[in-house]
């Protein structure tokens, strides 16, 4: 079961990337070796990709444990 097959945590990606779309972008990428998730957002503002970096951690982590 992957974060792709998982409607709620793709919401949240698509709902980020078009906050993001003209000041930054959001990168999902599993590991291929261990069972992480990185996320990493880049946006106009410190503060507030570092927010939305890790409530969308979270929300990975609770869907997916």
């Amino acid at each position: 079961y992957s974060y792709v097959d998982d409607e709620v945590i793709m919401s949240e990606i698509k709902g980020l990337e078009d906050e993001f779309k003209d000041n930054g972008r959001v990168l999902i990428r599993p590991s291929g070796t261990e069972p992480f998730v990185r996320v990493m957002i880049e946006g106009p503002s410190q503060a507030v990709v570092e927010q939305k970096a890790k409530y969308l951690a979270k929300i990975i982590e609770a869907r997916l444990g």
